[in-house]
């Protein structure tokens, strides 16, 4: 399935090959992991959002706070496509999510 099947484009964007496709996400995967490692989020229109909460965690006797990854799917990505709310962080745990 493509995900991006149905979306009509809103703007004309110059055909790219997946190379360049590849170089492009790989820029940005990297620029999202920079930010996250400075507790630091990262908004991207329309695809949605990164950023790191805090949660607290035992560790032996003593509690101790660290900061999570999570990911909020914008709200009209997932509205085009019928999705549900966001609920997964991508550290596979669940926390509740704003989706916006």
């Amino acid at each position: 399935m493509d995900f991006w099947d149905g979306m009509k484009p809103i703007f004309v964007m110059p055909s790219i090959t997946l190379r360049e496709q590849t170089a492009i996400w790989d820029a940005v995967a990297s620029y999202i992991q920079q930010q996250l490692l400075l507790h630091k989020g990262v908004r991207i229109p329309t695809l949605g959002s990164f950023d790191v909460v805090p949660a607290q965690k035992q560790v032996g006797t003593e509690i101790v706070t660290i900061q999570r990854p999570v990911f909020r799917l914008s709200r009209t990505l997932r509205d085009i496509h019928n999705l549900m709310d966001n609920e997964d962080d991508l550290s596979g745990r669940t926390t509740t999510a704003w989706c916006g």
